[in-house]
């Protein structure tokens, strides 16, 4: 909105036709910090700020723009001048890093609207190769690659599940 200033005025002796008042209108400036959270691929919270840097009242709204099937908007969602838009994630099963965009809009505030963003890292994803391994009948050793096709750390482990009379890791 607009807050004009002066609100009121009072005249006294006034003889004269009075065709005008000037008022001046000053608007509020939408500010959200930070402009973006790098996060892990677990799930988890993460908070913007928002706030009027200038004069003037305005009402503002958050929405997520992308990234709908994992981050959501818990509180925050309207607000007047200054307020806190908290979002959750989901974890990142996936190798890819994905990015979260949310709008923060005050339509009568100036540098409106502004867009954030959470980057979530890929999440880990356990690769072995081959799937399978044929072996003869006769003693040996064979191998089977196992890696992380993801982001971050994975621990993993190994063990014989059928056929440990004649099979060991």
């Amino acid at each position: 909105g607009f807050a004009f200033s002066p609100v009121t005025r009072t005249y006294a002796n006034v003889g004269a036709n009075f065709s005008s008042q000037d008022f001046s209108a000053s608007r509020g400036e939408l500010s959200v910090t930070p402009g973006s959270h790098n996060v892990g691929p677990g799930a988890g919270e993460v908070e913007f700020a928002v706030a009027n840097i200038a004069s003037g009242t305005f009402s503002w709204n958050a929405m997520v723009l992308v990234g709908t099937t994992w981050a959501a908007i818990t509180s925050g969602s309207s607000g007047v001048n200054s307020g806190t838009v908290r979002v959750a994630f989901g974890a990142n099963d996936t190798a890819s890093e994905r990015t979260a965009t949310i709008r923060v809009a005050a339509p009568a505030a100036l540098s409106s609207p502004v867009d954030v963003t959470v980057r979530q890292a890929a999440g880990t994803s356990l690769s072995v190769a081959p799937l399978t391994r044929g072996v003869g009948s006769a003693a040996g050793t064979t191998t089977f690659n196992v890696s992380n096709a993801g982001g971050g750390m994975l621990n993993w482990n190994a063990q014989v599940l059928d056929g440990g009379d004649w099979l060991g890791i």
